[in-house]
């Protein structure tokens, strides 16, 4: 058996995938109203539409303005993530990739049972 070395992206295309899956991500978040003002704090300019939103994100990043230099793409990862945790979205568990089944079982368990979540994961709560 022969190893085969891995290909390693260089640097700018990582932040080039990383930035487009966190344009992505946010889209489909469909909470425009909430970016904007979030987002508007941090120096990215939101429109009525997201298709135009995400292209003056875009603009934004690959543009650096003195005026804008809290418009970043950490700022943006950190916004998405807020908007993704803190809207009203209701989320369900796929898969959980490692332990075995006895501690996925107990993790999940421990998951349920934290103070001030008994109604968020009860059977069909909306």
């Amino acid at each position: 058996m022969t190893v085969q070395p891995t290909r390693v992206l260089p640097q700018n295309s990582i932040q080039a995938i990383e930035k487009e899956l966190i344009l992505l991500g946010l889209m489909q978040t469909e909470q425009l109203g909430y970016f904007s003002l979030v987002g508007g704090r941090h120096g990215f300019v939101a429109t009525s539409r997201w298709n135009t939103t995400i292209e003056s994100i875009r603009n934004t990043l690959d543009n650096p303005t003195q005026s804008n230099k809290h418009a970043t793409l950490q700022a943006l990862k950190a916004i998405t993530i807020k908007i993704i945790t803190g809207a009203n979205h209701y989320y369900a568990i796929d898969e959980i990739a490692t332990g075995s089944e006895t501690r996925k079982l107990s993790n999940l368990i421990t998951l349920m049972s934290e103070p001030g979540r008994e109604n968020e994961f009860r059977e069909g709560a909306i």
